[in-house]
């Protein structure tokens, strides 16, 4: 599989208060910004993985990659990575560009070792620009290179918020059926505590541009928190 070409501008995020040293966040060299900042939590829910992550193997260590997926505009479609901590409270994040059908690879020694977090503490979104929003793509997670076993995880969408709910619901969906009975929600089971990453596997078997609906209840508020966003299978 092909290794994504360097861009002469490195994709770092505008905004962020990276701490001091070496452990901040960064140009890491070529295609690539990686490092820890400092900022809170979104009031609201943010989304934080869309990707297939494998249980990782021990005898591996090293390197973290994702493989982008075969996009229909063709190879020269520009997808814009993004790689953050799962925890709350631990402002890890990585941003790269990456384009269809390639991978893109970053050494662990860098940053997360020093951090003690692993392939399974952080999520991994990939998105291309739609006609005026993002539309999320997925991503397979490996370390050193793509096996069998990374693409056969379960696609799961991550998303996270600081309220504590009282339920929480969401859908799939294609444009065309909102409101339909095709569109069901699905509640999600157990407690939800502020920060809690909220994990919904995607259903085998959906192929073009789905829409996906998060309802929670905050238990102090009255007004259902909500996102919507739309994903490309």
């Amino acid at each position: 599989m092909a290794q994504a070409p360097a861009r002469a501008d490195p994709p770092c995020a505008p905004g962020l208060r990276p701490i001091e040293g070496q452990l901040g966040y960064q140009p890491r060299g070529g295609d690539l910004c990686e490092g820890i900042y400092e900022a809170p939590t979104s009031a609201a829910f943010e989304v934080l993985s869309f990707a297939r992550v494998p249980e990782p193997d021990s005898d591996l260590a090293g390197s973290i990659g994702v493989l982008l997926p075969l996009i229909p505009e063709g190879p020269g479609s520009d997808v814009r990575i993004q790689v953050r901590a799962l925890r709350e409270k631990t402002y890890y994040q990585l941003d790269a560009h990456g384009r269809s059908a390639t991978t893109v690879s970053w050494s662990t020694g860098t940053v997360l070792d020093k951090k003690g977090l692993s392939m399974t503490d952080l999520g991994y979104l990939g998105w291309v620009s739609g006609e005026g929003e993002n539309v999320f793509v997925p991503l397979t997670v490996f370390q050193q290179v793509p096996t069998v076993r990374a693409q056969d995880a379960p696609l799961t969408l991550v998303v996270r918020s600081p309220l504590r709910f009282e339920w929480v619901k969401w859908r799939i969906h294609s444009p065309m059926t909102r409101g339909t009975a095709e569109a069901g929600w699905r509640e999600l089971d157990g407690t939800f505590p502020p920060g809690e990453p909220l994990e919904l596997i995607i259903p085998p078997g959906l192929q073009g541009v789905m829409t996906v609906d998060v309802h929670g209840q905050p238990a102090d508020r009255d007004i259902p928190e909500r996102i919507t966003l739309h994903v490309r299978l």
